[in-house]
């Protein structure tokens, strides 16, 4: 089958539930929210290059995929793997970016350095209705991978100390994701943090 006949194919198909239209991605956050809410529902497909109403638009495909790896590694959490294909409709080149369904329960970090888990209904990213809101006020959202939790246990049990540093390398997080998450680990107790000559270290609470 032809690029162009996949391509009209999924226009005609249309958004629903593991379909999604993107004519640019302009914002990191932004586009992190349709990649978790697949990644927590179904899986789905986001097809960059082509707007609301089905128009296909040329991209710069290196510039989009820069911006979905940077939403996927740096505003989800855990972060998600992303697959991608392009396709040409003539002169104009798409991206398809598959995400798979997770095992795990995956959130945004947005730009407020709030936590939000979404799922997909329909053809819309909303917010879990099973969401547990923080009783800190400003209805942050507090999810933690449990794997995470546990692989980072299990360093600290063996290992006793671990920077903020250390942390991004052994779970290739990005300074912002990694410091929110020591930050909700010690909001719940599972971490302490020490001050050791001027830096910064964590250990078991």
């Amino acid at each position: 089958m032809s690029d162009s006949r996949i391509i009209m194919d999924l226009i005609k198909r249309g958004e629903d539930e593991s379909l999604d239209f993107k004519k640019h991605i302009t914002s990191a956050p932004k586009i992190a929210k349709t990649i978790v809410a697949f990644a927590n529902t179904k899986g789905g497909d986001i097809i960059v290059g082509v707007d609301d109403f089905g128009e296909i638009h040329g991209i710069d495909v290196q510039q989009e995929k820069y911006m979905l790896i940077k939403a996927a590694k740096d505003h989800c959490i855990p972060p998600i793997y992303l697959y991608f294909d392009s396709l040409i409709d003539k002169k104009d080149e798409i991206l398809i970016v598959h995400v798979r369904k997770s095992k795990e329960r995956h959130s945004v970090l947005n730009e407020d350095g709030d936590l939000l888990p979404y799922i997909r209904v329909k053809d819309q990213s909303i917010l879990a209705p099973d969401a547990e809101l923080s009783d800190k006020g400003g209805g942050a959202i507090q999810i933690f991978s449990e794997t995470d939790k546990s692989y980072l246990v299990q360093y600290l049990k063996e290992n006793q100390y671990i920077t903020i540093q250390e942390y991004m390398k052994m779970m290739r997080l990005s300074y912002p994701v990694a410091k929110k998450s020591i930050e909700h680990l010690m909001d719940s107790g599972v971490l302490k943090e020490e001050h050791v000559s001027n830096k910064l270290r964590y250990s078991l609470a």
